[in-house]
């Protein structure tokens, strides 16, 4: 019984002396139709690739052109061709040799992929020779194919579980067949797509055609299997948890945020506690924070009423317990425990709690990373902000908190990653908490891995990505370890961003504000938007950026605003002003609207 293998490449020349026993159909594809023809292989890959497969004696070849030399062009034409197929023609196999690293209509060559392989047909497609993720080859109703470096004979297969990669197969340079000259020695995932396919035809003509069954056949005969590396954690404690009511402990930094941008949380805090010796209890929210927040009056933590709430916010306790022992945190656990009681926990609680199911708090680890996939990363399809900084304590989350809360106003879908513990109560899509008491455990370029993963994930159902930092950007000083930004790098790096808000300071000084700036912009290759002023300047004292504090005054933080823009040739905004955060939400929309 014969195989009917459809190729979608660059056509065939079917008068190439390894084609002469090949059992081959060529077509071209306009005007919404197959229309048949001969050699019209301009190139020479699809004839490549047809005569690695047409060795196979029950092969039965239909080679469809698909070339505009147009990247978009060359995706809409193969919705096209695949739909075509799928209404009007028999494929057991079809093989592309192709990948697009952005796809504009994902979901479409997916929705067509899927209904080919619900009708019987197994999809074989290369990915990237560059080395990223690409389509229709990650999808899961398709055979992924890359290069395998165990692979040396065209026989042999490595089986890669767990992964958006399925099969790796010989890709190293080899003898192929070519148009001009006739006979070329070239490698790539391409001629490794092409060889699976070969071994598909065999698969088929004993007989097993289900595409679970040919991966189990490819797992037999494999030279090596991959299986996933990274092992489960039961530390893993990070799921979204619902929350209708809810009590903030204790009243820090960290909790300020929930106060000021009560009206974006999904529930209501319906208390806020701290310890007598905080000097925070009796005294209302707004008094402390000087701002026209939510206004509620701290109360002592021996004071809890536990049947006001379903959930216990729980922030960061170091300081808390070097003022009164850990006593009262190991007691406030166990009552909340005992009134059957959430906890979502800015840190790890308690080695004793360490693995109860009702304390959630953010971490990741190893576990969390994609497996396999060989150094492959997304190249990501929607457009990314990034809100960087050059020092700590300067309104990064604010910011994030306000774009998202104006461009959320405005209709778009925002998927955003914060790096605050806090994150997820926000409606943030992510958390990579890599600032105060950081939780990831993972580091170098599995930080890089991580990220692009999740970046790639929320492209599927955002408008727009926000990603915010920590701290500074780069070193203010390389005396001490502690001065190194290397988090920000990477999570940089990770996330690239194509626009960036930078965060400044009144007493910045320039050549560090200048080096920041021509940092980001040459580490990869994005564009810092503008300068976002947080309007707090120092005491003018011996202590410098160690002493004091004040906030600028209106005429202040204008007239740095205006010095700031003429310096640096961008726009400047100054934080916590409504007109200006508006004017910075219609900039970052303009600047995407021109990518």
């Amino acid at each position: 019984m014969s195989v009917k293998v459809w190729v979608l490449d660059s056509g065939v020349n079917l008068e190439h002396p390894m084609l002469k026993n090949a059992h081959i159909q060529s077509f071209d594809f306009s005007d919404h139709r197959l229309r048949s023809c001969e050699n019209n292989d301009d190139y020479g890959h699809g004839t490549a690739i047809s005569s690695i497969i047409g060795k196979k004696e029950f092969a039965e070849i239909y080679s469809v052109k698909l070339n505009n030399n147009e990247p978009l062009e060359d995706e809409k034409l193969l919705i096209e061709i695949l739909h075509y197929i799928y209404l009007y023609e028999d494929a057991d196999i079809i093989n592309m040799s192709l990948g697009l690293n952005i796809c504009e209509n994902k979901s479409e060559l997916q929705g067509i992929c899927m209904k080919l392989h619900e009708k019987g047909t197994i999809i074989v497609s290369a990915f990237d020779n560059l080395g990223s993720i690409s389509y229709p080859a990650a999808f899961e109703c398709v055979i992924g194919v890359i290069s395998g470096a165990r692979c040396q004979k065209i026989s042999q297969f490595e089986y890669i579980d767990n992964s958006v990669i399925n099969i790796a197969a010989k890709g190293s340079i080899q003898r192929v067949a070519w148009n001009n000259p006739q006979y070329l020695m070239l490698g790539g995932n391409s001629f490794a797509c092409a060889h699976v396919t070969a071994q598909i035809v065999d698969f088929m003509n004993d007989g097993i055609r289900n595409f679970d069954d040919i991966l189990q056949e490819f797992r037999k005969m494999a030279v090596v299997t991959w299986t996933n590396l990274n092992s489960s954690n039961d530390r893993r404690k990070k799921e979204k948890i619902t929350i209708q009511k809810a009590i903030l402990f204790p009243f820090n930094k960290e909790m300020h945020s929930l106060v000021r941008f009560s009206h974006l949380l999904s529930f209501d805090i319906v208390g806020i506690y701290d310890v007598r010796l905080s000097a925070h209890v009796g005294t209302g929210t707004s008094y402390l924070m000087g701002d026209d927040v939510l206004d509620i009056c701290i109360q002592n933590i021996e004071d809890i009423d536990w049947t006001q709430f379903d959930t216990i916010i729980l922030g960061h306790t170091e300081e808390l317990s070097i003022m009164v022992g850990r006593q009262v945190i190991l007691d406030l656990l166990s009552k909340a425990q005992k009134y059957g009681k959430q906890v979502y926990s800015f840190e790890p609680p308690p080695i004793e709690w360490l693995n109860q199911d009702f304390i959630s708090f953010p971490v990741v680890e190893r576990s969390d990373l994609p497996s396999n996939l060989f150094g492959n990363l997304y190249r990501i399809s929607k457009p990314v902000l990034g809100v960087f900084g050059t020092s700590s304590k300067q309104g990064k989350f604010t910011l994030q908190l306000k774009l998202r809360e104006l461009l959320m106003k405005d209709g778009y879908k925002v998927g955003q990653i914060g790096t605050e513990p806090n994150s997820l109560l926000f409606g943030f899509d992510e958390v990579f908490p890599i600032g105060y008491h950081s939780t990831v455990n993972i580091s170098g370029d599995e930080i890089i891995l991580y990220l692009n993963d999740k970046i790639n994930r929320l492209c599927d159902i955002s408008d727009l990505i926000i990603v915010g930092s920590q701290s500074g950007t780069i070193p203010y000083d390389t005396g001490n370890l502690l001065q190194y930004a290397t988090n920000q790098y990477l999570f940089l790096q990770g996330t690239q961003p194509d626009g960036v808000v930078l965060c400044v300071n009144p007493f910045d000084e320039e050549e560090y504000v200048w080096r920041t700036i021509c940092f980001i912009e040459s580490a990869i290759g994005c564009k810092v938007i503008a300068l976002v002023l947080f309007p707090v300047a120092l005491d003018d004292d011996w202590r410098g950026i160690y002493g004091g504090k004040r906030k600028c005054t209106e005429n202040e933080s204008f007239d740095l605003a205006k010095s700031f823009s003429q310096i640096y040739k961008r726009s400047v905004y100054i934080l916590g002003n409504c007109r200006d955060m508006e004017d910075l939400k219609n900039e970052v929309v303009q600047f995407f609207s021109e990518k």
